[in-house]
């Protein structure tokens, strides 16, 4: 994992500790250039906590009619974390509105 985590790091920077500033730009949807700046922590906060929609709390909205349509389920060996929690999914068929 370290040999790993040396690769990565060479190549794309070292991530921030959670106490360390880091700048992310974008673009949106409108083509708009955006420029954010804080913590890993503000950026969970902010941005994968809002609207009450905890990561954790997640799952992948998917089809697939191998599936139960409507059931909560996982793929064993889906997720990058060891020991983290499983990927959930949520097969639905294509013609449901999810807006």
């Amino acid at each position: 994992m370290k040999e790993i985590f040396n690769t990565v790091s060479i190549a794309l920077g070292s991530p921030p500790r959670p106490s360390e500033s880091f700048v992310w730009e974008y673009y949106d949807k409108d083509n708009k250039y955006n420029r954010w700046e804080g913590t890993p922590k503000e950026y969970y906060d902010q941005f994968c906590k809002r609207k009450n929609m905890d990561p954790k709390d997640s799952f992948s909205l998917i089809n697939d009619p191998r599936n139960k349509y409507e059931s909560l389920y996982t793929v064993e060996r889906l997720g990058n974390v060891v020991g983290g929690r499983p990927v959930q999914c949520a097969s639905q068929p294509l013609d449901v509105d999810v807006r």
